[in-house]
Order: C-alpha cells, then sequence, then structure tokens
C-alpha cells in the first residue's frame, strides 16, 4: 500500500498541474487574505477566520480535480489494468489512492503557517489564540479527507475525465453547502446533516463529540462504498 501512496505523491509534485494548482492556490489564498476588500488587515483581529472561510471554497474544485487522477484517468489511459496484478488486495489500493491523494493537501497547507506567524507579528501585543488556529487546521485537514472521499466514489462511476471532475464538484457541493440552502428556502432545518455545520463546530477550537463522530462516520460510509465499487475492476 505504501507504494500506491508514495506513486500517487510524487506523480502529483513531479507534474505541471501539481506546480499550477500550488501556485493558484497561494495567489489565490494571498489576494483573499491580504489585498482584496474585506481581507484580514481590514478585519483588525489577529485570527484566521477569512482564511478558513475561504479555503472550504478553494478544496470543493482542487480535491475533484486531484482525485479524477485516482480513478478516472487511471481507467482512461489503461494504466488501471496494471494496477490490478499487483499483489495487492483492492481495498489496499484503494486505501493507497485515498491516502496518497490526503497526504498531498496536507503537504499544501504546510507553507500556509507562514501566514499564521504573519498574524502573530502583526497583532498588537504578538499573541495569537493558538487553540482556535488548531482547531481551524484540524477542521480543514478533516474536511479535506472527506471531500477526497466523497469525489472518489463520484469518480468510480465513470471512466471519463471531464465527467468525473463534475460529478466530484456536485457531489461535494451537496455536502458542503445544499442543507444551508434547502434551509432558507424551506422551514426545514438540514444544516446538521451538512458538512458546514461541523467544519464551523471544530473551527471554533472546539473539538465535540458529535462532530467527530460525524465526520468518522460519513468517512466510513463512503469508504464502504468506495470499496465496494472498485471491487467489481477486480472481478
Amino acid at each position: 500500500m505504501y507504494s500506491i501512496i508514495k506513486k500517487e505523491f510524487v506523480q502529483f509534485f513531479s507534474s505541471f498541474l501539481g506546480v499550477g494548482i500550488l501556485l493558484s492556490l497561494f495567489i489565490l489564498l494571498g489576494l483573499y487574505t491580504w489585498v482584496l476588500e474585506g481581507n484580514l488587515l481590514e478585519f483588525g483581529f489577529a485570527e484566521m477566520t477569512i482564511f478558513f472561510n475561504f479555503l472550504p471554497w478553494f478544496l470543493l474544485v482542487f480535491i475533484p480535480v486531484l482525485v479524477i487522477r485516482l480513478f478516472a484517468e487511471e481507467e482512461e489511459n489503461k494504466s488501471m489494468d496494471l494496477i490490478r496484478i499487483l499483489p495487492i488486495s483492492y481495498l489496499k489500493i484503494y486505501l493507497g489512492k485515498i491516502l496518497g491523494a490526503f497526504a498531498v493537501s496536507i503537504i499544501i497547507l504546510f507553507p500556509t503557517l507562514l501566514y499564521v506567524y504573519s498574524i502573530k507579528k502583526l497583532s498588537i501585543n504578538g499573541e495569537l489564540d493558538y487553540y482556535i488556529v488548531f482547531g481551524q487546521y484540524i477542521a480543514i485537514m478533516l474536511l479535506s479527507l472527506t471531500f477526497i472521499q466523497i469525489a472518489s466514489v463520484a469518480s468510480l462511476f465513470t471512466k471519463k475525465q471531464s465527467v468525473a471532475f463534475v460529478l466530484g464538484l456536485a457531489s461535494i457541493y451537496i455536502f458542503w453547502q445544499l442543507p444551508s440552502e434547502i434551509k432558507s428556502l424551506v422551514s426545514v432545518d438540514m444544516e446538521q446533516f451538512g458538512l458546514k455545520t461541523h467544519f464551523d463546530g471544530i473551527g471554533k477550537g472546539v473539538l465535540t463529540l458529535s462532530d467527530l463522530l460525524y465526520f468518522i462516520g460519513i468517512n466510513l460510509i463512503f469508504l464502504t462504498l468506495g470499496t465496494k465499487k472498485i471491487s467489481k475492476f477486480f472481478i
């Protein structure tokens, strides 16, 4: 399984796509956080709320782009046939690809620690609420893993990369934003079933059992769905 994780990790960072996505990430985050109207400097508080409010929307687009390489690209390029003959189970292959994508999403977050340092230096007394910052990073990592799982299951229903991207994007949006949209249209509170509510809860620096169980539960559900779907490729 380690070889699968390493393959996905190295393949992303050695491609023009990976470099392009990284540059796009830091340009967009930099503009949104420090330059555009309503930026952190105008906010007036030493916290990263603005940054973490934008990051999920970037991941909503970035994760489907990352995930189409895991299965749809392999099928389209016929390289999945080589993976099938590896002496490891389909479960380990699936987990390896998911963890490889998750490792990529974690690595691209590391340079953003520079923002934490910058905000700390810009604060009046040089202090920062690290509990909230830590909670926000934990929340974004859990959200990244969940987005990867959702997009992976969606992409397994097609061999076309373009279709896989659209399916992944739509599926993530449904779990992220649709419950809030339903509440605004009809008087039915569906927000507790949405990712955004539980992401916001952990992002406040308070890791409650309900939020943690929600993320564990939804990841186990999509892990089960994904492994059942990919097992059919090995029959």
